[in-house]
């Protein structure tokens, strides 16, 4: 919900240069405590009912378990939930990306220049960082649809979806910072100022 939070931001200093900063600031202070009071709520059911352990198949070895509860154990109703959540939260992020992106290309604020190149070369960015985001809700897709069939490589899922999830935010910071025209050093040009006040005698 932070990661749709970010994109709902980018969105709003676009949408809204001039008081950008308090919107930015409410969406913050309102999103947060429903975040995690969202949260709590979807947990209570984890923490009254009783815990089950299951056994990983490979690449795990032998003796690793995943600790659950019995709320979550084959509750297809809850994985079907789970995939409209991710689904919606995929939703939302691409949607507000395309939304950015039509805004800049009608005020031609793709980048501190306004040639073509370097236009398309920041919807590129904008648009390979957002697929990067994305990562974590395609994982919980795909870890939802492996619960609901019983996927065999369900376990590989498992193994990745951790380490994509921590160093997505390195990924996406270093790829916007080398790719995107804002952050490139343009070579210095030469102005030739005209004054209209000079009078010859």
């Amino acid at each position: 919900m932070f990661t749709v939070l970010f994109c709902f931001m980018r969105v709003l200093i676009l949408f809204s240069p001039r008081n950008h900063n308090q919107l930015c600031t409410m969406s913050f202070l309102f999103w947060s405590p429903a975040a995690y009071v969202l949260s709590s709520v979807t947990s209570f059911s984890h923490v009254v009912s009783d815990v089950v352990c299951m056994q990983y198949d490979v690449p795990y070895q032998d003796g690793a378990i995943a600790i659950s509860s019995t709320f979550t154990f084959g509750n297809k109703a809850l994985n079907v939930g789970h995939l409209i959540f991710s689904t919606t939260i995929v939703l939302g992020i691409v949607t507000s990306t395309v939304a950015m992106l039509i805004k800049l290309r009608h005020r031609k604020l793709m980048s501190t220049t306004s040639r073509k190149f370097h236009r398309s070369k920041a919807e590129a960015t904008l648009t390979v960082t957002m697929f990067i985001i994305m990562i974590p809700a395609f994982f919980a897709q795909i870890l939802s649809i492996g619960s609901l069939t019983g996927w065999k490589y369900y376990s590989y899922i498992l193994v990745a979806r951790p380490i994509l999830i921590d160093s997505r935010v390195n990924i996406v910071s270093c790829y916007f910072y080398l790719t995107h025209p804002i952050f490139k050093q343009e070579p210095n040009s030469t102005v030739t100022v005209r004054s209209l006040n000079t009078t010859t005698y």
